[in-house]
């Protein structure tokens, strides 16, 4: 009798124990599906209207190319029409029955319009221009003056010396005379070219170096286009 209460006793035991540690055992939260979000994606973002614009803005920009910049050909100017086309800024100083005066004196030397001198050789020189004079005489321009701006005798002898190989005039008065001068102007000789080739028979053409009365950069160089029939 005994010995029948001892196993029942233990298999109440046993049942109780084996319901107390399934109480204990963790309930997953986990989802059911069997489809994982990767911790390592990549995200992909939509490509915009914006981004495409300014791709397309930047191709325009780097296949762009400036035009060439178109001068006028002072040597070959026969109206002050054309002169009034090229530099806006000219205007009617003097007006008389016998001459008209153009002329424009620029206030900057850091915005000086420039110009092109052609030699009978075919030979181009671009001129900086800080004053600029024209008279004419029935529509016919008689007279141009052309000064540059204000220089040293280096920049001077290099414009110069250009000027004589467009001219076909020998470059070694003018030369001697830049070594001799320098940049010491006070009480030193002018330059002056005399009459060089011209790309029209009825004009003449030459240029002077004259003085600025400034230290830094003493001398400005003057082109003067004229009419023989004066």
């Amino acid at each position: 009798m005994k010995k029948s209460i001892l196993i029942l006793f233990f298999g109440l035991v046993g049942v109780v124990i084996i319901f107390l540690l399934r109480a204990k055992l963790p309930v997953s939260n986990e989802p059911t599906s069997s489809q994982q979000i990767p911790t390592n994606a990549t995200t992909v973002l939509p490509v915009t209207n914006t981004s495409v614009e300014m791709a397309t803005q930047g191709q325009s920009s780097i296949t762009t190319q400036s035009e060439p910049e178109k001068l006028l050909d002072a040597t070959k100017a026969q109206s002050i029409a054309e002169w009034t086309n090229a530099i806006p800024n000219l205007k009617l100083r003097i007006h008389s029955k016998y001459v008209d005066s153009w002329g424009d004196a620029q206030a900057s030397q850091t915005h000086c319009p420039n110009v092109i001198l052609t030699g009978v050789n075919g030979n181009t020189v671009k001129y900086a221009v800080d004053l600029i004079s024209i008279d004419v005489i029935h529509d016919q321009i008689q007279r141009t003056e052309l000064h540059t701006p204000r220089m040293n005798i280096d920049e001077a002898k290099q414009l110069g010396s250009q000027l004589c190989n467009m001219l076909q005039l020998n470059p070694n008065n003018f030369s001697t005379w830049c070594d001799k001068v320098g940049n010491q102007w006070v009480d030193a000789p002018t330059f002056s070219s005399g009459n060089g080739a011209s790309t029209f028979p009825d004009k003449l053409i030459g240029f002077s170096v004259q003085p600025t009365f400034n230290e830094i950069n003493p001398w400005y160089i003057e082109v003067v286009i004229s009419s023989k029939k004066q």
